[in-house]
């Protein structure tokens, strides 16, 4: 059997090998599958579905020693994001601690940041624009860059009850700014990268500089009153739009 050889360069140093880099946490994929045989991967407003294992990865982005250089702030990410999906009071806001937010901030950064890459790698544009280098000075050389990171409850419904669903990072519109969105089931994050003012009591909920994040509580809404999501569905079909 003709084994597959992976020697794409890293996207930091140039050398070769790279390893698997997974876009979302591999074990927070596998905490929203629990007891299912697979994942369904798909992308939003792309009519692509996909089954598997452990969520969606690329062999070309980076070597090992770069990989594992993001380890510290997976690990950290990781964790803070179980504490939060495993709150279960009633409360509509809450809080999570949060000792080390640049650490946090790097975790966040590094997968808007490996989203990216691979879309590069697979020979499409980059959609960070100048914020792609300054994000990688800052998750891969220690650098300053101003990102406020805001987390909440998913709102997306089905027939009232909730839907979890991974986002891979995905471009959005916040308040007349730029910024990505991400999911881990049952926990968004959204970033803002855009240097458009933002308004000063919202320094008390940003992730990236606040040591306690409250986790917001957004207003629910019915999946079928996104288009972005309609593929999707028609796709599963498990329920009409």
């Amino acid at each position: 059997m003709h084994q597959h050889t992976i020697a794409p360069s890293c996207l930091i140093c140039g050398l070769s090998p790279t390893v698997k880099s997974h876009i979302l946490p591999r074990s927070l994929s596998l905490d929203l599958k629990r007891d299912d045989k697979h994942l369904v991967s798909s992308r939003l407003g792309e009519n692509s579905l996909r089954k598997v294992q452990n969520g969606r990865w690329s062999y070309k982005i980076l070597c090992d020693t770069h990989e594992k250089h993001l380890g510290p702030a997976d690990k950290y990410g990781i964790e803070f994001a179980r504490r939060a999906i495993a709150h279960k009071l009633p409360t509509a806001h809450f809080s999570v601690p949060n000792p080390q937010p640049d650490l946090l901030k790097k975790f966040i950064l590094s997968l808007i940041w490996r989203a990216d890459a691979a879309e590069r790698a697979d020979g499409r544009q980059s959609q960070l624009g100048s914020y792609e280098a300054a994000i990688r000075h800052c998750i891969f050389e220690n650098g300053t860059l101003e990102a406020p990171i805001f987390f909440l409850r998913p709102n997306l419904t089905a027939d009232g009850r909730p839907v979890p669903i991974a986002l891979e990072p995905t471009r959005v519109r916040m308040r007349d700014c730029n910024g990505w969105k991400l999911g881990f089931g049952n926990l968004d994050a959204v970033a803002k990268l855009d240097k458009k003012p933002w308004p000063k009591e919202w320094s008390e909920v940003d992730a990236s500089i606040q040591t306690s994040v409250l986790i917001l509580d957004a207003e629910p809404s019915d999946i079928r009153n996104a288009p972005a999501y309609h593929p999707l569905i028609r796709q599963t079909k498990v329920f009409r739009v």
